[in-house]
């Protein structure tokens, strides 16, 4: 079961559509995130834990990037614990990067 919601996460989650209201996103992830989960990312040394959180580093990412689409790779539980390897398919065409 755990591997099932982990999927659905990402589907409903960190694929939904950009025009979802914040009420709507906060619904769909309080399906899934307790208010006891931390999201760790590098880029955030401090996080927010819990539902708000967990949907500050979606809104900053989808953001940055609206067209991407997260693919859950493989997927390994062993009771409460899953792990997924996922893929992150990103397009971003607003700046120009020099390198």
């Amino acid at each position: 079961m755990n591997k099932s919601l982990a999927r659905a996460l990402y589907s409903e989650v960190w694929n939904c559509p950009v025009t979802a209201t914040d009420s709507e996103l906060s619904a769909i992830c309080g399906k899934y995130v307790s208010e006891r989960h931390v999201l760790v990312d590098p880029s955030n040394p401090t996080p927010d834990g819990g539902i708000e959180g967990y949907l500050q580093a979606v809104k900053a990412f989808t953001k940055a990037f609206p067209k991407a689409i997260v693919s859950v790779d493989d997927v390994i539980g062993d009771g409460n614990k899953v792990a997924l390897q996922l893929t992150f398919k990103v397009r971003n065409c607003s700046q120009q990067l020099e390198l």
